[in-house]
Parts: structure tokens; sequence; C-alpha cells
């Protein structure tokens, strides 16, 4: 049996602190501080998607292609701007926030196979076809893989 994976240590991770280190709290900020002035006339809304990982990743941790997905967004109107943000709930993440950890490795971890993965016919072969097919939030999900990366 192999060993558990490890948590990635994010101090050690120049993407996990800093500037980079997650941000856990859902925030909606209807009316942010302005310097200088935004015109009455300029509306719109900018929204980013990109990685925030909630739990300590597993295994590996590769910038800017794995973690969770969340929503960022900044919205201008009648002279004000407004910022709200929110996580991406894919069924990965809930069945982390379930767990209250990471379940599932980096997208550099290498695939686990099940304990029954000789007796199934999961060889070397099988397994890695479904190692390649993993990250494609389309595809079903399969013992063993990890998933799709909802951060794209």
């Amino acid at each position: 049996m192999r060993a558990a994976l490890k948590p990635v240590d994010p101090a050690s991770n120049p993407y996990l602190n800093g500037v980079f280190a997650p941000v856990d709290d859902g925030l909606d900020v209807a009316e942010l501080p302005v310097v200088g002035k935004i015109p009455e006339d300029l509306r719109g809304a900018y929204l980013r998607n990109g990685p925030n990982v909630k739990f300590p990743p597993l295994g590996s941790y590769t910038y800017p292609l794995d973690g969770d997905g969340m929503i960022h967004g900044l919205w201008l109107a009648d002279g004000r701007a407004r910022y709200r943000n929110r996580y991406v709930l894919t069924k990965g993440l809930e069945a982390e926030m379930r767990a209250g950890r990471a379940l599932y490795g980096g997208l550099m971890t290498p695939p686990r196979p099940t304990r029954g993965a000789r007796r199934t016919g999961l060889g070397p072969r099988r397994l890695q076809a479904l190692a390649r097919h993993q990250h494609r939030p389309s595809c079903p999900s399969f013992p063993g893989a990890g998933r799709g990366n909802c951060s794209l």
C-alpha cells in the first residue's frame, strides 16, 4: 500500500503565500474606497477566474494550473466600484469541503491506482490513459484519478 500524499507546505511555495496567498473569504464589498474619481458614465464589469486553493494541496502545486477556481468581480457604475468573489463549487470542491481537507493530488502528482486495480484489468497502459483524461472537467471521474481543473 502506498503512503498517503503529503500536503504542500504553503510557506515553501511562492505561489501559495504573499500576494499569491489563497483568499478563503467570500467577500461582497458594496462600495470600494476610490482614490481619485471614477467617471460617472463608466459602466461595466471585470471578471477574473483564477486558482485559489481551499486547502493545502496534496503532493504538488503547479501555478496557475492547480487549485480550486475562484471568480473575482469588479463592477463600475455611477462613479462607484464594488467587488465580489466566490469559489467555483465543483463536485470535487464540495467533497473536500465535507472532508475538511484536500482529497486530490495536484497536476504533477501521478495518479494512484485503486486497491483493486490489478484485479480489474487497470494495468499501466490503462492507468496512463486515465491519467491523460483526469484533468478534463467533462470527463467522467475514474477511481484513482484526480479532479478536473476548474481554474482554466
